[in-house]
């Protein structure tokens, strides 16, 4: 859903629906960052990307994502499942989507 309260709603009443996390949606709002957090304690997969408020991929290091945030929230909560890198095809090509994927791998690492 587009907005996390409602997510968290429609888990609390579907005995066993969890929700694959993508932050990018509720950073990319072209406004105000939506905030996510309520979100965690029903995460059952992760689709991790750089983004910013205006578009939901650029490179790592120059969007928004606090890769650390979501870590650590996701620790608290004891995720212990996977975590995808998630890069749209028309946003590189080639040499530029393998490095990009390089470093997103080494940062989620670093943090784990």
């Amino acid at each position: 859903t587009e907005e996390p309260h409602t997510a968290m709603e429609l888990c609390q009443s579907v005995k066993g629906l969890g929700i694959t996390l993508d932050p990018s949606h509720y950073i990319c709002t072209g406004g105000a960052e939506l905030p996510f957090d309520v979100v965690f304690p029903n995460v059952t997969h992760v689709h991790l990307r750089d983004t910013s408020s205006t578009e939901l991929q650029v490179p790592t290091g120059l969007g928004e994502m606090d890769y650390n945030r979501i870590v650590t929230s996701l620790r608290q909560e004891n995720y212990n499942r996977s975590m995808s890198v998630d890069l749209l095809p028309r946003s590189m090509e080639g040499e530029e989507r393998l490095l990009e994927m390089r470093k997103l791998r080494r940062l989620i690492e670093s943090h784990l």
